[in-house]
């Protein structure tokens, strides 16, 4: 059991409390969206996803869409 569900605060909305840039890594792709869409929600204002590839980024994009398809989303092309 973790400290979050101890206090009955979610992990989401923990990470969402934080004030300033708050940096989520490390979720399994699919998860990622779905935390980042969830996230977001609770944040309110501009959130940044940084994919690894232009597939990363599509396969995200299109996550995003199903999780939150109310998302407003800027895809900026790869500069590698």
């Amino acid at each position: 059991m973790t400290a979050a569900t101890r206090t009955g605060v979610s992990e989401i909305e923990m990470v969402a409390a934080v004030h300033g840039r708050a940096t989520v890594c490390g979720a399994p792709e699919g998860l990622d969206a779905l935390v980042f869409a969830d996230t977001a929600r609770l944040r309110g204002g501009v959130n940044i996803f940084i994919a690894r590839d232009d597939s990363r980024a599509a396969a995200f994009v299109a996550a995003l869409q199903f999780f939150a398809p109310d998302t407003e989303l800027l895809r900026l092309p790869a500069w590698d």
